[in-house]
């Protein structure tokens, strides 16, 4: 894929890895970046350098499709939506204060986008659901584990899926970036713009939602 030409407003798929997101969503965690170097990068972005925010989409890619599908519960939708989110910052990095750190804003930014797209499907009554992780589910049982556990640990990972699906979406977010993503309650808090507080309490409710949710699918199961 040619890489982007400075100056020009990137597409949507021109930074990341694979079209039909694949690959991002299979990768890993890259390694966390200088301070200050991410921000020659955005200072050189806001002047109209792709190549440079491209090497800031890299390093969050992951971290953007996972928030995404958090608050989406939707694999195809939270590729497109991370996508879009890249876009719009790239759009509007005069508003960003690279003094600051860049996720916190990035967040935000996609975090509105998710929650105004759950808006327009649930105003035209589009309320279906795919696996909340489609890049291996929830629990990934150990390569070297018999057959057996390997299978138990699939119906668990699947249960789990879909009792998180029914869950509001602010309950599932939070608790997919506790338990999946280990972020701390602070990371939470700045993410979420919400005191510590706040999220110790919401994280309690929505530990008892996911609890009353598995043992209703497990009811389900078996009637």
């Amino acid at each position: 894929m040619t890489a982007p030409v400075a100056g020009a407003v990137p597409g949507r798929a021109q930074w990341l890895n694979s079209r039909t997101g694949k690959r991002m969503r299979r990768a890993t965690e890259t390694d966390p970046v200088d301070p200050a170097e991410e921000r020659e990068w955005l200072v050189a972005a806001r002047g109209g350098d792709a190549r440079a925010f491209g090497k800031i989409v890299r390093v969050y890619q992951q971290r953007a499709y996972r928030a995404a599908l958090a608050i989406l519960g939707n694999g195809d939708d939270a590729w497109d939506l991370a996508q879009d989110g890249f876009v719009r910052a790239f759009n509007h990095l005069e508003q960003y204060n690279v003094e600051r750190p860049f996720y916190p804003w990035f967040h935000r930014l996609l975090r509105n986008l998710c929650l105004n797209h759950l808006r327009w499907k649930r105003r035209r009554r589009e309320d279906s659901m795919e696996a909340l992780e489609e890049s291996g589910g929830f629990l990934r049982a150990d390569p070297a584990a018999s057959p057996e556990r390997v299978a138990e640990a699939t119906i668990l990972g699947e249960r789990i899926s879909q009792a998180l699906r029914r869950l509001r979406p602010a309950a599932r977010e939070i608790l997919v970036m506790r338990e999946i993503q280990e972020l701390s309650y602070a990371e939470i808090a700045t993410l979420l713009e919400i005191p510590k507080g706040t999220v110790m309490s919401r994280l309690h409710h929505a530990r008892r939602a996911l609890r009353v949710e598995l043992a209703a699918y497990a009811a389900e199961v078996m009637s």
